[in-house]
């Protein structure tokens, strides 16, 4: 009905009054090509003998749906659990106000994408069937729901609300058989994708191989989007299920750390992958390439929680002495499934005070976190910690949600 851009202004006070007026808004166009899922939260926002449907509980729920087709967002479940009813104006009216502040645009430093179909040629030994050699446990839950495909698609829908704008994504690897396969799979779903996700790729190397020239020459040759690369690099004394490397001398092994500085010769950042344990010999390869660009994935990973919080707090001290070490917030639902903002806050906290807001950038770890947590959910408990608990300026919230990542990754 509405077919030029010209008629924007017009379409938006249409839907506004068909909105206002009760009418259903079965049959519009959204507002942008981005924004076309929304609609289907709009179909039956409807005024029936002066009441306002079940799920819309007062005026200012009423101002909220119209504040979205306005600006072609949705209206996230978030908005309306901290708003009761009528009789509570002042915390609807911040509600409101909050719902208007809190669109802001996302960086997401760490996803990952994979396709389980056979005729793909990126095969992932860990996400096959345990009958086939595939993993039977994995520290962030039921690891038989990761076991099926996520697409860009699914991402993209995971990520869209009304709170935040993703403009940009990086890709970190997610132990593909061949990382070369997983690359090639990236470049064309970003090739493929008028936005671009994802924007940056975190390969796979390992920094010991024999290849290992040749893998770099290659990603930086052959594959733009490349901007780092991560091996996994964990080892547990306590558990052998979390070791995820053969042996557990990697970060002092003489050839490992040539490697290592073979990678330094490149453009190319390094993710740390390890756990509080190993922070020491991690942090004195940071000290000794103070001009490589390093990521500290999933808040150092406090595997061990609240029982374990001493000494990752003195891990991460030894990471955040090193000023080329930025620190990803990102990961923590991976170990505090029955999660809350109150066990949650404490990491954040500490991350922010070690590594201050210029060090740390957000990551949702999607699709792993969401066996635990909802896009959503992630992003507005992070932001609530930083605003509400740490007091973080909106410039610097922007450090964390957009600016930190784009620099780090030369997005």
């Amino acid at each position: 009905m509405f077919n030029s851009k010209t008629d924007l202004k017009r379409k938006k006070k249409w839907a506004i009054e068909k909105l206002k007026t009760g009418e259903f808004i079965a049959t519009v166009e959204p507002l942008s090509s981005s924004h076309g899922s929304f609609w289907e939260h709009l179909l039956r926002i409807k005024r029936l003998n002066n009441e306002y449907p079940p799920f819309v509980k007062c005026r200012l729920c009423y101002e909220m749906l119209s504040y979205s087709i306005l600006n072609g967002t949705s209206t996230s479940s978030y908005h309306f659990k901290n708003c009761l009813d009528e009789s509570n104006t002042l915390k609807n009216k911040k509600t409101l106000d909050r719902v208007k502040h809190m669109a802001i645009e996302i960086v997401d430093s760490h996803h990952h994408l994979w396709s389980l179909s056979p005729t793909n040629p990126t095969k992932y030994k860990w996400l096959r069937p345990v009958s086939e050699g595939g993993a039977s446990w994995h520290y962030a839950g039921d690891i038989e729901c990761l076991k099926r495909d996520y697409l860009l698609n699914d991402y993209l829908r995971d990520a869209t609300n009304a709170s935040y704008h993703l403009i940009k994504s990086v890709h970190v690897q997610a132990e593909a058989d061949d990382p070369i396969e997983e690359v090639k799979f990236l470049e064309q779903i970003s090739n493929e994708n008028s936005n671009g996700f994802p924007h940056g790729i975190v390969a796979h190397a390992n920094l010991a191989s024999s290849e290992l020239s040749k893998l770099l020459e290659t990603y930086t040759h052959e594959y733009p989007r490349v901007k780092g690369i991560r091996q996994l690099l964990n080892w547990s004394t306590k558990d052998s299920r979390l070791s995820m490397i053969d042996r557990s001398d990697y970060l002092t092994d003489k050839t490992w750390l040539e490697g290592f500085q073979l990678l330094t010769s490149y453009s190319l950042s390094f993710d740390f992958h390890v756990y509080p344990s190993q922070m020491i010999d991690a942090s004195k390869i940071a000290r000794q390439y103070p001009n490589a660009i390093l990521i500290l994935d999933h808040c150092g990973l406090p595997v061990d929680g609240k029982n374990d919080f001493n000494s990752w707090k003195e891990g991460m001290r030894h990471m955040a002495e090193q000023s080329n070490v930025i620190c990803k917030l990102s990961g923590l639902v991976m170990f505090n499934h029955a999660w809350s903002k109150e066990i949650l806050a404490p990491y954040i906290l500490e991350c922010l005070r070690l590594f201050t807001p210029k060090r740390c950038m957000f990551g949702s770890n999607f699709p792993v976190d969401k066996l635990n947590i909802t896009y959503e959910e992630l992003v507005n408990v992070y932001r609530d910690i930083g605003e509400n608990d740490a007091g973080l300026s909106k410039d610097e919230l922007e450090l964390i949600f957009k600016y930190n990542a784009i620099k780090t990754y030369r997005l």
